[in-house]
């Protein structure tokens, strides 16, 4: 499935109607039409360090991440908190309800978010934390990091899986796999998606514009790119690059520091990317998006319109479905995005 079929349309716009909260703790109707001005909004968080550091704090303060290498080396274990939401938005301006008379409801885009494995930046932030030099991250930090040891153990870990944990994905026992895997050209994401695309055989694709937050830069050094064509395929081989990707032989990466803005844009823009993808589907169909914490979280926020953030551990799945349906030819678009669960890990 190659994304340069799919280009975010200008003139979509989503719109929420219906949202239920997990879990069934509160329902209720809400018409609006919000885009958070700041990531600060979106996380709660302030500056682009601030965020940063209190996210990755957040994460390595949690009991479960503290013996990944002791959990790494038992059987897997599935803890997967499985949620009931729905949101119904709308794509255009003529909304009518989904499932209304004489509509039609289009094919399911059942959608894999995983975020990458420990890179070296997780590692150092949590040493740097845990000998109070926090305040060096800035300096000391990779422009674009490679896993831990323990990260290509994770990454394994989520091949492992994926394969042997269909249930993850196919829900009704209809033995449909993963029919394409998108990672982010940054090489932690390259590297997670690695033993994935070996084991699985999954066509894997080069998705750019799901990058972290910031992009790849670093206080003491100049202007910087991203790995090249070359670099990713070489060392990649099997993975597809689309001409329309962006990334060429001076690398991927306009250089420069994105904003928190920026990053919120991005995301709604891959939003409609999905959704695009889902309104030319003929066939219900499961794909994986190995990605970021902080963009994921924004995405996740974006297609769900969810008042919060959500702190994604490495190599964790999200499992979201959207639809995308046309009650008569000729009219708008319309979208339900289903939340499965959040956040499903292994260890």
């Amino acid at each position: 499935m190659n994304l340069s079929g799919f280009t975010a349309k200008t003139t979509r716009t989503l719109k929420c109607n219906v949202f239920r909260l997990w879990g069934g703790a509160r329902e209720g109707r809400q018409s609006f039409r919000r885009t958070p001005r700041s990531l600060a909004a979106l996380t709660r968080f302030g500056s682009s360090s601030g965020f940063r550091h209190k996210f990755l704090k957040q994460q390595h303060s949690n009991p479960s991440c503290q013996h990944l290498k002791k959990s790494a080396r038992e059987p897997l274990v599935e803890k997967t908190r499985m949620f009931s939401s729905e949101n119904t938005a709308e794509v255009g301006s003529g909304y009518k309800q989904l499932g209304a008379k004489g509509g039609e409801d289009g094919r399911v885009l059942r959608v894999l978010f995983i975020r990458h494995a420990e890179s070296e930046n997780n590692r150092l932030y949590r040493e740097l934390c845990s000998s109070g030099r926090q305040d060096f991250w800035d300096y000391d930090r990779y422009s674009d990091p490679p896993l831990t040891e323990e990260g290509w153990i994770q990454a394994e870990d989520l091949a492992t899986r994926l394969e042997q944990n269909p249930q993850l994905y196919d829900f009704a026992g209809r033995k449909t796999g993963i029919k394409s895997l998108y990672t982010s050209a940054m090489y932690r994401a390259l590297q997670t998606t690695s033993p994935v695309y070996r084991r699985m055989k999954i066509p894997t694709e080069v998705w750019p514009g799901i990058h972290e937050t910031g992009g790849v830069f670093h206080m003491n050094e100049g202007v910087l790119r991203g790995l090249t064509r070359d670099q990713i395929l070489v060392e990649f081989s099997g993975y597809h690059i689309a001409k329309s990707s962006g990334v060429s032989s001076n690398g991927w990466w306009r250089g420069g520091v994105e904003t928190y803005d920026q990053m919120i844009e991005r995301a709604v823009s891959s939003k409609k990317v999905l959704v695009d993808m889902a309104s030319q589907l003929e066939e219900d169909t499961t794909v994986a998006v190995i990605s970021h914490g902080s963009f994921l979280s924004a995405l996740i926020r974006s297609l769900t319109q969810a008042n919060c953030s959500f702190a994604l551990l490495n190599t964790s799945i999200s499992c979201i479905d959207i639809q995308v349906s046309t009650v008569e030819e000729g009219d708008d678009d319309y979208v339900r995005v289903r939340l499965h669960y959040l956040n499903s890990v292994s260890y």
